[in-house]
């Protein structure tokens, strides 16, 4: 196999190590823990590590941002919710995340979780997004921006027009929640200012624990 690997392009290459390593690691949990992801979760998630991986190796190349696409502390007195979701193609499962910070960036609180039965990247997205706030509801937060990286969500959640889709109710609810909460407001962040929430639903999609 080392032989055959030698001649292998650089990409192809990259992904045979990465899924022999995701073997290797689920041999290990078979072993000690008794559990085993399927294949074809093995898989997507081998890939999925692998593109966090290029993607961290790429933002080390690039030349630094302004601080205006680093995260911003929020003003005082003010609690601000970065949140994020994780989702592969072809699989009914996605993972979530948020961590909470004040404006001296001290983290307040924080959450990731594994969701099933999601359709689309914008749906783990508005999940993410309900389950912000209702962490912002049951503890009796005041004064919190929530930040996302997806644009589109903050669109339709914002919009005072009927969101005609599938996801429809789900925005409702979301809306709903929002003018019944005080002093909480949603808007759009760039990814670099999201790493942490990204990191957090990375975490949850790769686990196998609800």
């Amino acid at each position: 196999m080392l032989e055959q690997a030698l001649n292998l392009r650089t990409e192809v290459f990259e992904k045979l190590l990465m899924l022999i390593w995701g073997l290797w690691k689920n041999r290990n949990t078979k072993l000690w823990e008794d559990t085993a992801r399927s294949p074809l979760d093995l898989l997507f998630g081998c890939m999925t590590w692998l593109e966090e991986f290029q993607k961290s190796r790429a933002s080390e190349k690039m030349p630094r941002q302004p601080n205006l696409y680093a995260w911003q502390s929020p003003a005082a007195d003010t609690l601000k919710l970065n949140i994020d979701g994780a989702y592969v193609p072809h699989l009914t499962k996605g993972g979530i995340g948020g961590i909470l910070r004040n404006s001296r960036g001290n983290v307040v609180a924080a959450f990731q979780r594994l969701v099933h039965f999601v359709s689309s990247a914008f749906h783990v997205e508005l999940l993410a997004t309900q389950a912000g706030l209702e962490l912002i509801r049951r503890h009796n937060y005041r004064s919190v921006v929530i930040e996302t990286d997806c644009q589109i969500a903050v669109q339709d959640i914002c919009s005072a027009s009927p969101v005609l889709t599938q996801y429809g109710t789900l925005i409702v609810d979301i809306q709903t929640t929002f003018k019944n909460l005080q002093l909480v407001r949603l808007c759009f962040g760039p990814r670099t200012c999201n790493r942490v929430a990204h990191r957090l639903a990375g975490i949850a999609f790769e686990s196998n624990s609800c």
